[in-house]
Order: structure tokens, then C-alpha cells, then sequence
């Protein structure tokens, strides 16, 4: 059994996608809120964006549309 791990932002999952199915059909995709950039002033400076990812269930969605089996539950906080 294969499990990978990936944060919420597009290209993450997207990279993870391919991840998954090279692992073969059996493989799960977790999708983590606490993995991802450094939310901080140095590096966003004084705006900060209204969201950095996707939501939860488009990414869920697309995953699914990609073939790949994935856990339901976000797991993780949002930072």
C-alpha cells in the first residue's frame, strides 16, 4: 500500500497526482493543510492573498477526475 502526501496548492497536487499513479491504482492521495509555503510577513510582505489553495473539495474532485483514489478527510489546520 502506497500513500502520498500532498499539500493543498494546485501544482503540489498535481505533482502528486502523477506521484500516485506511477505508484500504481492501489495508491492514496492525502491532502494536508499544515504542508505548504511560510505564511509570514517576509515572505507575502503586507497583503496577503484571500486564499493560497483550492478548496478542499475541488481538489478532491479533480483527483478523483485524474484516476487516483483519495482519503475524504483533509487532514491538518489551516496555518
Amino acid at each position: 500500500l502506497h500513500v502520498v502526501v500532498s499539500s493543498l496548492y494546485l501544482r503540489c497536487v498535481e505533482t502528486a497526482i502523477q506521484v500516485c499513479k506511477q505508484l500504481g491504482p492501489a495508491t492514496k492521495l492525502i491532502l494536508d493543510h499544515s504542508l505548504g509555503e511560510v505564511f509570514g510577513h517576509a515572505v507575502l510582505g503586507d497583503q496577503k492573498p484571500l486564499t493560497t489553495w483550492h478548496s478542499p473539495s475541488y481538489l478532491v474532485r479533480y483527483a478523483r477526475s485524474q484516476g487516483v483514489r483519495i482519503v475524504k478527510k483533509v487532514c491538518g489546520k489551516v496555518p
